[in-house]
């Protein structure tokens, strides 16, 4: 195997700029390649991986204040805006990997929402991913206008047995 250690890594696209928070070490062994903790700041948020990916997976994410409007320098379109903070680990084998999450967002904007006047979102979702389908535990969603919404249920990717309670 070999390491590859990063001293400084810039990604710029328009205003959008991620810049590696401190140095970091990727081990290569076989077809697995380990984390030491890799963290990007990202406006003024921050990501942050660890863990091992290869045939069998072991991530986990964690991410701060995560401004969204970073999406807009890869699709301009889509008008995002607000922050998350929130884990995701994935965990299993790479062929059908499981993933749990808990999710926060603050002051969630986007261009297909605007126009119905529920902006700025906040917004708190936990589950996990596994067979296919998405699972929430809990949703929570509201805005300063007035809407409030609740909810669990399941995803299935397919959207064949799509089961969600609001």
């Amino acid at each position: 195997g070999y390491r590859v250690s990063l001293a400084k890594a810039a990604l710029q696209q328009g205003a959008l700029s991620a810049k590696l928070a401190a140095p970091a070490v990727l081990s290569v062994n076989g077809q697995t390649i380990r984390l030491g903790t890799v963290r990007f700041n990202v406006g003024g948020g921050s990501l942050t991986a660890t863990g091992s990916a290869g045939q069998a997976l072991d991530v986990a994410v964690d991410l701060a204040a995560l401004p969204l409007s970073a999406a807009n320098a890869v699709a301009p379109g889509l008008g995002l805006a607000g922050t998350l903070d929130g884990t995701l680990r994935i965990t299993g084998p790479a062929q059908s990997p499981n993933a749990a999450f808990e999710m926060k967002g603050r002051g969630i904007g986007a261009k297909a929402i605007a126009g119905f006047g529920i902006r700025p979102l906040t917004f708190a979702a936990s589950g996990g991913y596994g067979g296919k389908a998405v699972q929430l535990t809990r949703l929570t969603a509201s805005s300063p206008s007035g809407l409030s919404v609740t909810g669990k249920g399941s995803l299935p990717l397919s959207l064949d047995g799509l089961n969600f309670d609001a």
